[in-house]
């Protein structure tokens, strides 16, 4: 089989046998283009859409309205000495220590199941434990917070120790 165009070298051109040999069977049987029955992508992302949708229209029905405190205006200057306050720079870099323990979590939590021998179902729940557990635990620590029960330096001192462990723990050899 020659092929059209510029010279070609005879070692290039592949015959549409050969290529049928050395192509797995599953590549030339698939279908060009996806299956458009009822159901699959289409149908989970409607699904979706009309879910979030009515989840909108009940919060926005059972919410009620209240209006903004008013406050003091920040300046240049304010923005300028926020950083050199000891309490706001705490307070940022344990967000950021918890962002990023949640990131590793949520990130490598399937990757280190893989490569620990672990089916996709168990590191899909592993990932979905980490979720329910900051979900549970913000609120309360939030109430206990506002409520005086919690200081944010002992909320902080022990999210990040907690932290700490967990990953300490998923860093110690078998």
């Amino acid at each position: 089989m020659r092929v059209a165009g510029p010279a070609v070298d005879e070692a290039q051109v592949i015959s549409k046998a050969s290529a049928d040999r050395i192509t797995p069977r599953w590549v030339r049987t698939r279908p060009s283009r996806p299956p458009t029955g009822a159901g699959g992508l289409t149908l989970l992302f409607t699904v979706l859409m009309v879910l979030a949708a009515a989840v909108a229209v009940c919060a926005a029905l059972a919410v009620p309205v209240v209006p903004p405190l008013p406050k003091a205006r920040q300046t240049l200057a304010d923005l300028v000495r926020r950083p050199a306050d000891g309490v706001f720079v705490r307070l940022v870099a344990a967000l950021s220590a918890a962002t990023a323990a949640l990131s590793v979590g949520v990130g490598f939590l399937p990757l280190s199941g893989r490569a620990d021998g672990l089916p996709a179902l168990v590191t899909g729940a592993a990932v979905s434990v980490l979720a329910a557990c900051a979900a549970l635990v913000q609120p309360w620590a939030g109430r206990a917070l506002d409520e005086g029960r919690l200081t944010a330096r002992t909320g902080v001192s022990v999210g990040l120790a907690s932290t700490a462990c967990a990953l300490a723990a998923r860093r110690t050899p078998r």
